[in-house]
């Protein structure tokens, strides 16, 4: 039976978008054609941990406002014929400042040419995930992914000062509980601001959870997730939602600076928000690129660069996990 001619509509269009990135161009730059950006942020926010947590929006090259909720307005009781009360829906506002995220992927003329379709997924996928990267280490870390250098005027999900210490080598009875609810209650009873906030997730290293996984009660159930599965992306930790991801502890531990960051915990809902530019500028090289000669190798090289930026309502909002 042949192919539907939708799909082969879409196989073509992807053949000729591939002809347009590996084009001998070299020296100009552009933007990279829609389907391929619709591609490359698409595997970028759905392999971003931070993306899942906050959502995103769009955002300008010179930057955008972005309200951010601060309480929430309380309806009261009144007579018939009394007066109403009136309430503020109160926010801040902050601008979310985009900056720059390069990478330069190398890929083979040869495959580029016997299985275009194919190489096109190849560079869309892996434009994403390094995207990704470096998403989760800029929020979290507030660094390069890198380089471990610091970002210049950004704050962090570390930023926080409110932290609590793990010993995960404990086996006192109720040791975990106690820390965690501090946590919980380091961010939701602090009564040094007037802002209010919630604790809708834990986001926590991979290296944790073994430690929650085993922790029992008396009778053998599991105290901080809802199966014994140490596989499960998903789980909560005292009823709220977990998720587990290696940008935790940093992709690149050393330069992340993170040995000890078990986790963070917080308001991710309304103290965090994500923004991204759509558009990606590239420059295809052929000859020589990053001190490859490309010419020699057969290969050809993509220098792709993507801007993002994020704003914290507060990072009083979120609390650390660190280990002893």
């Amino acid at each position: 039976m042949p192919a539907p001619a939708q799909n082969s509509d879409q196989v073509e269009a992807k053949i000729e978008t591939v002809k347009k990135i590996l084009a001998a161009n070299t020296g100009n730059e552009a933007a990279f054609p829609k389907t391929v950006v619709k591609g490359v942020w698409d595997n970028a926010l759905k392999g971003s941990v931070v993306q899942g947590l906050a959502g995103s929006v769009p955002v300008s090259i010179n930057g955008t406002a972005i309200p951010i909720p601060v309480g929430q307005p309380t309806a009261g009781i009144v007579q018939e014929a009394g007066l109403k009360p009136v309430a503020t829906l109160e926010s801040k506002v902050k601008t979310v400042t985009p900056v720059k995220a390069a990478v330069m992927i190398l890929y083979s003329e040869e495959t580029a040419k016997a299985d275009p379709l194919g190489e096109y997924g190849r560079i869309q996928k892996a434009l994403g995930e390094a995207i990704a990267r470096a998403i989760d280490t800029a929020v979290i870390h507030g660094v390069d992914a890198t380089t471990g250098a610091a970002i210049t005027g950004k704050e962090a999900l570390v930023s926080t000062t409110k932290s609590v210490e793990l010993d995960l080598a404990s086996t006192a009875t109720g040791y975990f509980t106690k820390q965690l609810s501090a946590a919980y209650d380091l961010v939701t009873l602090d009564d040094t601001d007037e802002a209010e906030y919630g604790f809708d997730h834990f986001l926590l290293a991979p290296k944790f959870r073994s430690n929650l996984v085993n922790a029992l009660d008396a009778q053998g159930r599991p105290l901080y997730q809802s199966t014994p599965d140490i596989t499960a992306q998903f789980g909560t930790v005292l009823g709220v939602p977990a998720t587990y991801s290696r940008a935790v502890s940093g992709y690149e531990k050393a330069k992340a600076g993170a040995a000890k960051l078990l986790g963070i915990g917080g308001d991710f809902k309304d103290a965090l928000r994500l923004g991204f530019v759509e558009s990606i500028s590239y420059r295809v090289a052929k000859e020589r690129a990053g001190g490859v000669d490309l010419f020699d190798r057969n290969l050809g090289a993509i220098l792709a660069e993507a801007q993002f930026g994020w704003v914290l309502r507060d990072p009083k909002a979120f609390v650390k996990l660190t280990s002893k």
